[in-house]
């Protein structure tokens, strides 16, 4: 870290000498915008933690990324709502852009490895617990108060703890560390401590585990095993349209079979009151019936769904408590394209853009739209504005995009020279932090010139 540090300092001095009056890209501050996170204070974390210190409160930590389409919903339909902000008032809230420098010290402290994540720590920075992901407002409150109540007993705690007190104990203590572990994908700690335990919870968590880490090692004959078992043994899951999703290219005849089980089992959950414990909304589960449709090539009727998914992020729209809500209007777009209403889809890309006032999230998702079209020469122009008002790892996002279009456009030379900006980049500032190791992974991918189909910007 403080290598890290001192190569940041010796990169701003250089800017400085050079007559540059304000620092690289990778070191730019974000704008102060309240509407990223409603109620938290902004990209302060030192500030925060002295008023923690000095109230003798709780810390909430929302990690985030502005170009993190979970994030821009969590902001946008949750955490900045009245119910929320008045369970947590006994909590000191700080929004942590990960994109910003600000972010790095905290994001290599806790192991944040993707976003969103919703931390609790006690003013000593010990951890109490963490949410990655999207959650409803129910679920969020839920989570909210457990982590409260757990607040004499930091992970540090219980893991030293770990094999003391009644059986009941125990078993609750390794289910809470085994979820943790889960959440830093820490793949072989979470299957030790939930393997054999007997909740439900458990056994999902270590079969999700279990597939992780054999994706993670490229045994795809073990990581097909713990898919057909969560299969067989979670068939009231709403999780189940996503593994049934992904069996389609493994055994296509077995995800047919299931289709129809999927979609009833999809529409219960859409009715149930049980689906606001979940990560999941009706419009999500409108999406993934639609794409089981696709992978079944049912297009007609994928497209009916994908249109009423739709309807019900214009709902999430009007009830956002940040104005113009553009994360979902932006996915209420995609929706619609998918729906086949491409000008409905085209007009709602444009209002999310101009209701963003020019963040460079909302830019490089735009850019990255047009890419996914085809629309290059578009896609160009606005990529660039994107890169302009980046900072941080969002700039190293828009650089590798760049570099994807300006490939497709047939321009190899400007894309191996948008390359060596970055990498050029990284290296006099040091690869900080899980997100900025992968975006410079990614680098090194090949582009349009090896015939390699294009990938997605890492998110």
């Amino acid at each position: 870290m403080r290598r890290a540090a001192a190569a940041a300092c010796a990169l701003l001095a250089a800017s400085a000498l050079s007559g540059a009056d304000a620092p690289p890209p990778l070191l730019r501050n974000p704008p102060q915008r309240a509407r990223e996170a409603p109620g938290f204070i902004q990209n302060d974390p030192f500030m925060a933690l002295s008023l923690a210190r000095t109230s003798n409160q709780l810390l909430l930590i929302d990690f985030y990324s502005p170009s993190c389409a979970k994030c821009l919903r969590l902001h946008e339909g949750v955490i900045g709502r009245k119910q929320f902000l008045e369970a947590t008032r006994g909590m000191t809230k700080v929004a942590v852009d990960a994109d910003a420098k600000a972010s790095w010290e905290w994001r290599e402290r806790f192991n944040i490895p993707e976003y969103p994540v919703l931390l609790v720590a006690d003013a000593k920075l010990q951890e109490i617990g963490r949410l990655s992901g999207y959650s409803s407002l129910a679920g969020l409150l839920r989570w909210a108060g457990d982590q409260q109540a757990l607040m004499d007993e930091p992970i540090a705690s219980a893991l030293k703890n770990s094999e003391r007190g009644t059986p009941q104990q125990m078993r609750q203590r390794r289910l809470r560390l085994g979820l943790w572990h889960f959440q830093r994908r820490e793949w072989v700690q979470s299957i030790r401590l939930l393997d054999g335990l007997g909740e439900k919870a458990a056994r999902k968590h270590e079969l999700l585990a279990r597939r992780r880490l054999s994706q993670d090692d490229k045994d795809e004959k073990s990581a097909e095993l713990a898919l057909r078992l969560l299969l067989e043994e979670f068939t009231d899951d709403p999780d189940y349209g996503v593994w049934l999703g992904d069996m389609f290219p493994i055994d296509r005849d077995y995800a047919l079979k299931h289709l129809d089980q999927a979609r009833r089992m999809l529409a219960a959950w859409r009715n149930s009151g049980a689906l606001e414990f979940t990560p999941w909304e009706p419009g999500d589960l409108y999406e993934l019936e639609a794409v089981l449709l696709e992978r079944a090539d049912r297009p007609e009727e994928a497209r009916r769904v994908y249109q009423q998914a739709a309807a019900f992020f214009e709902v999430e729209v009007k009830e956002a408590s940040i104005a113009g809500a553009p994360g979902a209007t932006a996915r209420r777009a995609a929706l619609l394209r998918k729906a086949g209403l491409d000008a409905e889809a085209d007009a709602l890309r444009e209002a999310a853009v101009a209701s963003s006032s020019g963040s460079a999230s909302a830019l490089l998702a735009f850019a990255q739209d047009l890419h996914a079209r085809k629309d290059d020469a578009k896609a160009y122009d606005w990529v660039k504005k994107a890169e302009d008002a980046s900072y941080g790892d969002g700039w190293l996002r828009a650089l590798l995009l760049r570099a994807d279009v300006e490939s497709a456009l047939g321009r190899e030379d400007d894309a191996r020279g948008t390359v060596a900006r970055a990498r050029g980049a990284l290296s006099a500032v040091g690869r900080v932090g899980g997100a900025t190791r992968e975006l410079s992974n990614a680098l090194d991918r090949p582009r349009a010139a090896d015939a390699t189909p294009r990938t997605k910007t890492p998110q």
